[in-house]
């Protein structure tokens, strides 16, 4: 008996068939079908999946044998993975390789063996797709054909099975970040809102009394830009929060009757301070035909336009107009907010809805944000089965259309 020498590049094509995770893995019905199938194109009472380990060769499918696996050094699978074709050995009492072998003197009393190696993408042989007799015997033309086909089909099914190991490691990774971010983000919220609160808290009251004493115009100066800057990094806080609980699927509506138009008029008082202290006009156009009453997260409503009203007040100059236009028909709420600004190039409208995304490498330092608003537009507008799109002219000015099923209430 002749053992087969170990390949060349042998701790290579070791690690290569460690990387599948297959070995002493439960039968599959997919390899199954495949030695099945084999066995009856061939005519050959045996059909195998052989993976050739350091020591072993192990059976991920068998047909017609009993056997688990068996050692290395009895292997015909051994001799087959040195080989780039199909090894056959037609009598193998006639073989010097096989004569005296184990299992050609004993059971399971192998005569005819033809093997196809399997071959792994980056070219290493880590067993074999074989067929065996029990008599002496050839392949035809059309079963040689069909056994190299079937064993690239195995290799395929070994490529198929460890990309979904390695997606369910890595959803099984991603679910165990998003918890550990969950965690961070809890904890962010208590220690940042806390601090921050006190800040605004101070910073409003200072900012009356300083209103009511004769005190240095740069002292007044020095306690707005205080409060301003507490109130963007509150703004900041809550952005990223929000998105966090968006991305670990947290976020839920609360659907309450509440009517729309009230609902819009809060909003445009909100952002009307910072609009006249810019300059920008801003416009709520209401038509006559509005219910008094809908269904929905008037909430996450209400922070969709004040996100987009934001914007629009942020990107649009001094004397330039900013529109918010409402519509409700077909049990649909149509909210347009239309400016003057600066626009959005076409190359950019795809990434504006992206977390984190400044598409202006030269956007004024007081309108620069977390780069959230628009992913947290998007984000509640999927929640609520609506839509959002967005038609740009730059140095003209944009509008977002966003559209929401609301039922009357």
């Amino acid at each position: 008996m002749v053992v087969a020498p170990c390949a060349t590049n042998e701790k290579e094509r070791l690690e290569a068939l460690q990387r599948y995770g297959i070995l002493d893995t439960a039968a599959e019905a997919d390899f199954d079908a495949i030695t099945t199938l084999l066995s009856a194109i061939c005519e050959t009472p045996i059909a195998l999946v052989s993976l050739v380990d350091r020591d072993r060769q192990w059976f991920k499918s068998k047909v017609g044998l009993a056997a688990e696996e068996t050692h290395r050094d009895l292997a015909f699978c051994a001799h087959a993975i040195l080989q780039d074709e199909v090894m056959v050995v037609p009598d193998a009492t006639r073989d010097p390789r096989f004569a005296d072998n184990p299992l050609v003197l004993e059971d399971p009393r192998i005569r005819f063996y033809a093997g196809a190696p399997l071959i792994t993408p980056d070219n290493f042989a880590i067993g074999t797709l074989c067929a065996i007799d029990v008599k002496p015997r050839e392949l035809t033309p059309n079963q040689r054909m069909a056994l190299k086909t079937l064993s690239r089909h195995v290799v395929d099914l070994l490529e198929l099975r460890l990309r979904l190991q390695q997606t369910h490691d890595l959803n099984q990774a991603l679910e165990k970040a998003n918890a550990e971010r969950s965690r961070f983000f809890a904890n962010m919220n208590h220690e940042m809102r806390t601090p921050l609160s006190a800040i605004l808290g101070f910073s409003r009251r200072l900012q009356k009394r300083v209103e009511k004493d004769v005190v240095p115009a740069y002292v007044h100066e020095g306690v707005n830009i205080i409060l301003d800057s507490a109130q963007r990094l509150a703004d900041m806080v809550d952005d990223v929060l929000d998105i966090s609980k968006i991305d670990a699927g947290k976020m839920t509506l609360q659907r309450q009757p509440f009517d729309p138009v009230e609902l819009l008029r809060g909003v445009v008082n909100t952002v009307s301070v910072v609009a006249e202290e810019r300059g920008v006009n801003l416009l709520l156009q209401v038509p006559d035909q509005m219910p008094v009453s809908v269904t929905g997260d008037a909430k996450k409503i209400g922070q969709i336009v004040l996100n987009l009203l934001s914007n629009a007040v942020k990107f649009t100059p001094a004397g330039k107009h900013v529109r918010l236009d409402c519509e409700y028909h077909d049990q649909r709420l149509m909210l347009g907010v239309t400016d003057e600004g600066v626009g959005i190039a076409p190359q950019d409208i795809d990434r504006i809805f992206l977390p984190f995304e400044q598409i202006s490498a030269d956007t004024p330092e007081d309108t620069k944000g977390t780069g959230l608003g628009l992913a947290i537009v998007r984000s509640l507008v999927d929640l609520m089965d609506g839509s959002v799109d967005v038609t740009s002219q730059p140095g003209h000015g944009t509008r977002f259309t966003v559209v929401l099923p609301l039922l009357i209430a």
